[in-house]
């Protein structure tokens, strides 16, 4: 069994390295899908109550590469944003202010503010009487200490015309490997997207919700390698335990990996591929989509 000090998100800076690796090996493809879809959804807003400043709340947003499409999106349309960061880690938060200093100018209509701590924290500090007209939760909803309250929290945070968007992992190989995961690590359970999708309907019966799915494909064939730096970076994420293979019993770590090989990946061109299936699920306050 799996403890508390293997969970890999009690590593934040092993955790964004490994991160950052998978990217390198094919997640970032997605990157242009984000600029777009995130164009197209603030394209979408219809903040009437706006009038001087928009508020934003980014949870976990990391060095920022993903809100950076957000903010450009938003300054496009508004004058006046004010955008708030809640993100545990120092380091990557570093990285997204050096992002900010690099786009000075154009961002020059945006207030940043940044809270080091996790979004539970955040909420119980006294966040969930702060408003906002937009809340963006990229890969952060498996961090919800209790998902069901907490998209309430979120959603009674919204101004009358805001919006919550979650963006979560709900198929492919990795959530199939996940949810295998699960029976050996049993301090923390991992909280798939597909529950996301079920505890919004449940929470938001009536509500007004958006689904946006697409597909990105990862390149794991040095997962297999174990002197492979960077193929155990990438493992470390997907297994979501730090330093997997020195952390875990050899009989685990092969039966995980003959699991992860065989029943989640498949080949192509002699390399070894894994599907990672995101979904954007967007929560409109006022109906409208």
């Amino acid at each position: 069994m799996a403890t508390t000090s293997d969970d890999l998100l009690n590593h934040m800076k092993e955790y964004h390295k490994s991160f950052q690796t998978v990217l390198n090996y094919g997640l970032k493809s997605r990157e242009l899908r984000y600029k777009e879809d995130a164009i197209k959804t603030v394209h979408k807003l219809r903040l009437e109550s706006c009038i001087d400043e928009v508020r934003v709340l980014s949870i976990g947003s990391g060095k920022g590469d993903v809100d950076l499409h957000f903010i450009n999106a938003l300054v496009y349309k508004y004058t006046a944003i004010h955008y708030t960061v809640v993100e545990p880690a120092t380091g990557p938060l570093d990285e997204f202010k050096r992002l900010i200093e690099s786009n000075q100018e154009r961002w020059r209509g945006v207030k940043f503010s940044f809270h080091v701590q996790g979004i539970n924290e955040y909420l119980e500090g006294g966040g969930t009487s702060d408003k906002y007209d937009v809340i963006l939760a990229c890969h952060s909803f498996y961090c919800f200490r209790n998902a069901g309250n907490t998209l309430r929290y979120l959603y009674d945070m919204l101004s009358k015309d805001g919006m919550l968007l979650i963006r979560v992992d709900t198929d492919g190989g990795w959530l199939k490997y996940l949810n295998y995961r699960n029976k050996f690590q049993l301090s923390r359970k991992h909280i798939s997207g597909v529950e996301a999708k079920k505890l919004t309907y449940l929470q938001f019966p009536h509500g007004s919700i958006e689904i946006l799915r697409n597909t990105n494909v990862v390149t794991v064939t040095k997962c297999f390698d174990k002197d492979s730096k960077n193929g155990n970076r990438m493992l470390d994420f997907f297994t979501e335990v730090f330093n997997f293979r020195n952390a875990r019993p050899p009989d685990e770590v092969e039966e995980c990996l003959r699991y992860f090989r065989d029943e989640c990946c498949y080949v192509k061109a002699d390399e070894i591929l894994i599907d990672v299936v995101e979904e954007d699920i967007i929560i409109w306050k006022n109906g409208h989509t």
